[in-house]
């Protein structure tokens, strides 16, 4: 049992107040959007950040926030967060054999760089540590024990114990065949996507450009309840190194393993013109578990046309972008074959959701095919600034 404690996560920008939701789904509690790919929410206990942190698909990291201080962008701002961390609880996360780093992230213009950020937030928790237990903490860059988290976001600074580890949330732990493909999704967008089309496992789903089957996956993960960090367990760092003695983490885990719905087998088509990319969907799927829920085959995207219509519920796909792979002529004609399919696939007021940088297109082709554009926002992939659509039939 602790206080009153401030947990804070990180997602993707553009989708937060999904994020938001998700969680508060999971605790059933106030969650607030701190600013752009950032939410926060108080626990009375830390298994209810650790819930988050295996359940949530829409968050990449989840901390304890330890220290918050307004900055003006100038050399003063060092000082202040040296204060900060100095000041802050640090003892009962650290022990004399731990080492420890900080991890520090620095978004907008400053006087200083995110080394500097590092430096004088690590000097900070040396000198706390000195003061408070007479011992000089050992720092390991590679290999911590322990690993704190400095974000400098434009005017705001947060220090924060990192609950997550090196490894984002969104890295499933199923996608081992990544490098057969050069643009994979986020398994965190395709939820999102998921999320945004009302999917349930309930619905008939096709993923007629599936590459490594990322949306089918997370499809079928949602529907069996199978948390989004199942193949992540050993490698979390509050496994690694918890951060209080009172925290059972087996049995948070073990309670919500109980609730996956191993039975349920929900309708999920995925396909894909290159016969490496299904042999890679499969591999994944079968890693996590859902490969006998899944049906993925290779097939062209225009052989749709031939198939039932009105036989599919949803379609959720990331068709190309024409901007490192293919030539732009090419990816238009397949977003015309897209829609096409999509106006005969769907069911009345079936959806087609996609992430695309081609807006101008897809508002054309969205009206050529009377599927108009329910739903549409902005979200960061990677560098690149692109939109989710929804459409409906």
């Amino acid at each position: 049992m602790i206080r009153m404690t401030t947990i804070f996560a990180t997602t993707s920008s553009g989708i937060e107040d999904l994020a938001a939701k998700e969680i508060q789904e999971i605790l059933g509690k106030k969650v607030y959007i701190d600013g752009p790919g950032r939410i926060t929410f108080n626990v009375n206990k830390l298994e209810e950040a650790v819930r988050v942190l295996y359940l949530a698909r829409l968050v990449k990291r989840v901390m304890l926030k330890l220290a918050a201080v307004s900055l003006d962008g100038t050399q003063n701002d060092l000082k202040k967060m040296y204060d900060a961390v100095n000041s802050s609880d640090l003892s009962s996360f650290l022990t004399s054999k731990d080492s420890f780093a900080v991890r520090s992230k620095r978004v907008g213009k400053h006087e200083y760089t995110s080394i500097d950020v590092s430096r004088v937030t690590g000097q900070a928790v040396i000198d706390r540590i000195i003061k408070e237990k007479g011992y000089r903490q050992k720092v390991d860059l590679d290999k911590p024990d322990v690993i704190f988290r400095s974000y400098v976001l434009y005017d705001c600074f947060y220090f924060a114990l990192d609950l997550t580890g090196d490894t984002s949330l969104e890295r499933r732990g199923y996608r081992t065949e990544v490098h057969l493909h050069p643009a994979s999704l986020s398994p965190i967008l395709a939820a999102c996507m998921l999320r945004l089309t009302g999917w349930n496992g309930t619905q008939v789903l096709l993923d007629p450009m599936c590459g490594l089957g990322t949306i089918c996956i997370e499809a079928a993960c949602m529907a069996r309840k199978i948390p989004a960090a199942y193949l992540r367990k050993s490698s979390l760092q509050v496994v690694k190194r918890p951060p209080s003695p009172s925290l059972n983490l087996e049995h948070v885990f073990n309670e919500l393993d109980t609730k996956i719905e191993w039975h349920r087998k929900p309708f999920i088509i995925g396909s894909d013109i290159k016969e490496k990319y299904i042999r890679g969907a499969r591999k994944h799927a079968e890693k996590i578990i859902v490969h006998d829920t899944i049906n993925f085959n290779v097939k062209k995207l225009e052989d749709y046309i031939i198939d039932q219509q009105g036989s599919i519920d949803l379609i959720v796909s990331n068709p190309p972008y024409g901007l490192r792979v293919g030539h732009p002529k090419k990816v238009e004609a397949v977003y015309h074959t897209l829609f096409k399919v999509a106006h005969h696939l769907l069911t009345d007021n079936g959806k087609l959701c996609i992430i695309t940088p081609h807006t101008k297109l897809v508002e054309t082709l969205s009206e050529k095919e009377n599927l108009p554009v329910k739903h549409e926002r902005w979200v960061k992939y990677g560098n690149l600034n692109v939109k989710i659509f929804m459409c409906e039939k």
